[in-house]
């Protein structure tokens, strides 16, 4: 059809969920949100908890990735 355009939408971002608030960020609903969180974590139990049970792989991933770096630095620090 001439003369139809397309509406042009900005890209969907996760919306914040009102529960968001009163959770830790490595909870919250938005994927993204959680894996910078976990840069953040140095418990090394919560860390592989999410790293086997995050429902995003990317988040699980970045889980393990911490984790095997906090690992690493208690390696070389009890040396």
């Amino acid at each position: 059809m001439e003369g139809t355009r397309e509406a042009k939408h900005p890209p969907r971002r996760c919306q914040m969920k009102f529960s968001d608030i009163f959770v830790p960020r490595w909870q919250n609903s938005n994927p993204e949100v959680r894996k910078r969180a976990i840069e953040r974590l140095k418990d090394i139990k919560l860390l592989q908890q999410i790293a086997e049970k995050d429902e995003d792989p990317d988040v699980s991933q970045a889980a393990a990735i911490r984790l095997e770096s906090l690992q690493v630095k208690e390696t070389i620090s009890s040396d």
